[in-house]
């Protein structure tokens, strides 16, 4: 279940944008010149840039307190009557004649855009009006849970208001997501969360080979810029979670993409939201991955809701589950850390039946999380002979991890698993009655330090044997 979002408070600052949507129909081509003459039907204005993160914020549930700047002109009263439709944001908005508010006006044509028109000063804002930011958002951060900086490269954040709002979060102990922009990360360094998107993290880090290749030039700018960790987005690839122990992939929520316009927009408004209410990192990453996925079925800038969040099954795809050994020790220490007592049960699970489940749910009802080693298939032939086992242990392993109770699969190729047990350290071991403690691979270790050993009742009837026997039987039978 996702929690409610209702007693969160989320600070946004960055540039806004006045999304501008001109639509019309097309009947003839232009006697001036061989272009489209657009019959215009409607015009719709919409929040966009940081302000389309702040409705974003809204939507989630919680309650935004935006920052932005505007310049004083129509543009700019558009920006302020749009704003002022959404309750559950409080706008700052400063205004100056020395910039214009930054407009993109898109000509539509049923779903199809013919043209973009841009408005806009990107030179960053003076010193004076950071100031006067800066000072306001010091009576206002206090209230509030997490600190989100949406660059878009139009000034709004210049070098010296961002690390000082870096130096404020720090100071209250607040987490700070940035969405970044330009070709340095020099002025975002030491906030928690850095999300960009492959191409922005090509511009500063130069091309790379694959998205592994990414992942690894992005863990390394973790300590070059004091970052806590970077969300990278990959598109149609999904989201990767690289922090200085891990790198994690969370695949992409397969949607039917109508328009990608303002889909790291509510990614990183669904992040700052679930950090702000104290989730996890990764789950955070889950819930902005979910949110994005359902953005891009949208047209235009979009919004998306809590109750379209919370009405989707949460993505726990079985190849999130399959781990190797590195990646479960690293999983087991952060469990630990939480709090959680580690499960663990192994075997080759040839053949699915009422038996390994009834092991499986024994060993999940005594634990909070639940390892499950599994027997490669060059250990099986050891075990079990030449002719087995009838599916290959990439199929096996998908069919363990598709179980609710199981967290993580792991694959071990020795001839017990006595190795992996003393890697994991699990609190709880479970295996079969048939088998006795004393000859349990792994059973005293557990128990000298501290844990405890449970022999499960087996379903009676239910054997990968026996089960082989019948059809053979009735084979014979046929024959």
């Amino acid at each position: 279940m996702i929690p409610s979002f209702a007693n969160v408070r989320v600070l946004c600052i960055g540039d806004v944008i006045l999304d501008r949507y001109v639509s019309g129909k097309v009947h003839r081509l232009s006697p001036e010149a061989p272009i489209p003459v657009v019959s215009v039907d409607s015009v719709r204005n919409v929040l966009g840039g940081a302000a389309n993160v702040a409705n974003n914020i809204a939507a989630a549930g919680a309650r935004c307190t935006f920052y932005g700047v505007l310049g004083e002109d129509a543009a700019g009263t558009t920006m302020r009557e749009v704003l002022s439709h959404c309750s559950a944001i409080t706008p700052f908005i400063f205004t100056t004649p020395h910039r214009k508010t930054t407009v993109k006006a898109r000509i539509v044509v049923g779903r199809q855009q013919l043209m973009r028109l841009d408005e806009e000063i990107v030179e960053p804002i003076d010193s004076t009006l950071c100031q006067e930011i800066l000072t306001s958002i010091e009576t206002q951060v206090s209230q509030h849970d997490a600190i989100v900086l949406s660059d878009y490269d139009k000034g709004a954040l210049p070098m010296e208001l961002t690390q000082s709002l870096v130096a404020i979060a720090k100071a209250h102990k607040k987490p700070i997501i940035a969405d970044p922009k330009g070709l340095s990360y020099e002025k975002y360094r030491g906030v928690s969360v850095l999300t960009p998107n492959l191409k922005e993290l090509e511009s500063v880090f130069g091309a790379f080979s694959d998205i592994d290749d990414a992942c690894q030039k992005a863990q390394r700018a973790l300590s070059q810029y004091d970052l806590q960790a970077i969300v990278l987005t990959c598109s149609e690839a999904g989201m990767c979670l690289i922090t200085s122990e891990r790198i994690e992939k969370v695949p992409a929520i397969q949607q039917d993409v109508c328009d990608v316009s303002g889909a790291g927009d509510t990614a990183v408004a669904y992040m700052a939201v679930a950090l702000a209410a104290g989730l996890s990192l990764e789950n955070a990453v889950i819930l902005a991955n979910c949110a994005a996925g359902q953005a891009v079925r949208k047209s235009g800038t979009a919004v998306v809701s809590y109750d379209e969040i919370n009405s989707l099954r949460p993505p726990s795809s079985w190849s999130q589950k399959c781990l190797s050994l590195e990646e479960v020790l690293i999983k087991a220490r952060d469990w630990r850390r939480q709090g959680l007592k580690i499960g663990f049960t192994n075997g080759c699970f040839d053949i699915l039946h009422p038996g390994h489940l009834s092991t499986i749910r024994i060993a999940r009802e005594n634990c909070d999380v639940l390892v499950v080693g599994l027997n490669t298939d060059a250990s099986i032939h050891v075990v079990k002979g030449s002719s087995r086992p009838f599916q290959s242990e990439h199929v096996r392993a998908e069919i363990i991890a598709s179980l609710q109770d199981v967290d993580a699969v792991v694959l071990f190729d020795s001839y017990t698993p006595e190795a992996l047990i003393a890697a994991i350290q699990p609190d709880v071991l479970v295996k079969g009655a048939e088998y006795r403690v004393e000859d349990l691979a792994g059973a005293q270790e557990v128990i000298a330090r501290g844990g405890k050993v449970i022999l499960a009742n087996m379903e009676v009837g239910f054997s990968t044997t026996q089960f082989v026997e019948t059809i053979r039987c009735n084979q014979q039978k046929v024959e």
